[in-house]
């Protein structure tokens, strides 16, 4: 027993060493992506920026991401976090989170408080509004 857990510990320094280069290794959020499609249109992004619409830029840094309803400066400016499939999103004492889906030309993002329309109502208490974009 004391082999085998010998063993395994090995094999993770290993990888830790030398890491292989995993097509999931290599996928990352930080660029700019360009909304594409909406499960509803317009929408609102954390209540700052008004009338998203394809189109509009999303801007990935390390830590933080800019929302470009139109050009020129940005409606919102968040901080962010990544943890498994989820994004966190906070500004000042706010928080919002989303699901998210990423390869390496598509992001999905879908969440029932990051994103609100402004031409429907949600359906109730776990609705999530989804925005795809692809990376520019």
């Amino acid at each position: 027993m004391q082999v085998l857990v010998l063993a395994l510990h090995c094999v993770g320094c290993a990888q830790t060493q030398h890491p292989g280069k995993s097509k999931a290794s290599q996928l990352t959020l930080v660029g700019e992506w360009t909304v594409v499609e909406q499960s509803a249109t317009p929408v609102s992004i954390a209540t700052l920026c008004q009338a998203i619409r394809p189109g509009s830029t999303i801007t990935f840094g390390p830590a933080t991401l800019a929302v470009y309803a139109t050009a020129g400066k940005p409606c919102a400016v968040m901080d962010y976090k990544a943890n498994g499939q989820f994004l966190s999103f906070s500004r000042e004492d706010m928080v919002w989170l989303a699901t998210y889906e990423l390869t390496a030309e598509r992001l999905t993002l879908r969440s029932p408080n990051l994103f609100t329309s402004a031409t429907t109502t949600p359906a109730g208490p776990g609705s999530e509004i989804q925005v795809t974009l692809t990376r520019k």
